[in-house]
């Protein structure tokens, strides 16, 4: 969970950062909308991407073969991992975790009204249906909006006429681009990240896209540009409409009008997008690349912890990395360069193999480099111990002595 909402406001925050810096100020609403959405979706699904390395049989192979040629003499004996031991922390004994949560039910609440209290108010209204939309008479005095696929207007300006072809026009592609999915989007992800400030422009961002949109759409029908603005003006001081709506006046207006009459180019854009695109995927790579040790807690469920347990391994600062069963600890504990540096280490490799007799492996050494790409490993120092299965499965058994030797270990890459 920590691994989740790390990399996501991670990935969230550097599409906006990069956002700002490169789209914010073109004039292309549906390519800005587009990042943005892309944006999300990807920040979403990188803590579920991972980087597949070579399985760690290959490792104990390689120790087996080191074993045999240094030692042929065999120590035996009988370490049962049963009852090791366990620090059970319930998750809901952690006030960290309840200070998080509580943000979360609040917002939920007020999200889930105010949802609720629009489809209430749109079921009561008078409504006229047309093809594709319908439209809502209030008694309130409100300037037009649209939520889904209703555009709601007061009493007054319907029978008024006020709802003239601009305005329509403008609703109608909010309806017509489904602009409420985004919104009703980015307010859920609000909700949970409710701790990120990234994410508030990020929704600020997206809902001013939304009216950028809708005023090109009005422009490129011919309506004239001056005509649209003193409509935008008179409307300035009727917004108080729904929270979730789109509205016509939400966002600043002279921000509005800048938009309105800045000349595109295509040429700029697409320098812009030679540069954003490289960049905003080595921002990804990079995020997605990390390793995110989640906080301790009750650790008896990791298949490392009874292992250190019975070996008397102190847990302090670690590194895990469950896709090739690799866990190691030291005295200092260091990543510079995607490189782990640890003194007086201690590393433990699981065996990935079905059929394979070993079970795990213990190295110990004065000093361990250890390149996480690639998971090659030299030690100085170096001790080590591997350990197979017992008959009866639920011990294991120790083979092979403890030695004092400089070893490198290189795991190839997967084929």
């Amino acid at each position: 969970m920590t691994a989740f909402l790390i990399k996501s406001n991670l990935a969230i925050a550097g599409i906006y950062i990069l956002y700002r810096l490169l789209l914010w100020n073109e004039n292309s609403p549906t390519l800005k909308r587009f990042f943005l959405l892309a944006g999300l979706a990807i920040s979403l699904s990188l803590p579920f991407i991972h980087i597949r390395v070579a399985p760690v049989q290959r490792v104990t192979d390689n120790l087996t073969t080191v074993i045999e040629r240094v030692t042929p003499s065999i120590d035996t004996g009988i370490i049962n991992l049963t009852g090791a031991g366990s620090d059970v922390t319930g998750p809901f004994k952690n006030w960290l975790l309840w200070l998080y949560l509580i943000p979360i039910i609040i917002m939920l609440a007020r999200y889930i009204t105010n949802i609720t209290r629009l489809i209430r108010t749109g079921s009561r209204l008078r409504q006229e249906v047309c093809p594709g939309y319908n439209i809502a008479v209030m008694q309130e005095s409100v300037a037009p909006f649209s939520f889904w696929k209703t555009i709601y207007v007061s009493n007054n300006d319907y029978l008024d006429g006020y709802l003239n072809t601009d305005i329509l026009r403008h609703e109608l592609v909010h309806i017509r681009r489904k602009h409420t999915i985004d919104v009703l989007t980015i307010e859920m992800l609000q909700c949970l990240f409710w701790f990120n400030p990234l994410v508030w422009l990020y929704k600020k961002a997206i809902r001013e896209n939304h009216e950028y949109e809708a005023d090109l759409d009005v422009l490129r029908s011919g309506s004239p540009t001056g005509d649209y603005m003193q409509l935008l003006l008179n409307n300035i001081f009727r917004n108080n409409n729904p929270y979730m709506a789109s509205r016509f006046n939400y966002s600043s207006v002279k921000k509005r009008f800048v938009m309105m009459t800045k000349e595109r180019s295509a040429k700029r854009i697409g320098l812009k997008l030679a540069v954003l695109l490289p960049v905003t995927a080595t921002v990804l790579m990079s995020i997605a690349c990390a390793k995110i040790k989640e906080p301790s807690g009750d650790l008896s469920s990791e298949w490392w912890y009874p292992i250190a347990k019975a070996h008397n391994i102190p847990i302090g600062s670690y590194n895990v990395y469950d896709e090739v069963g690799m866990w190691e600890t030291g005295t200092t504990n260091s990543v510079i360069d995607g490189v782990s540096y640890l003194t007086d280490g201690i590393i433990i490799c699981r065996d990935m193999g079905e059929d394979s007799e070993i079970s795990y492996s213990i190295m110990k050494g004065k000093t361990i480099e250890h390149d996480i790409l690639t998971h090659n490993v030299k030690i100085t120092e170096a001790s080590y111990r591997v350990f197979k299965h017992d008959s009866g499965g639920e011990a294991l058994e120790m083979i092979g002595d403890e030695m004092t030797f400089s070893l490198y270990m290189e795991i190839p890459p997967s084929r």
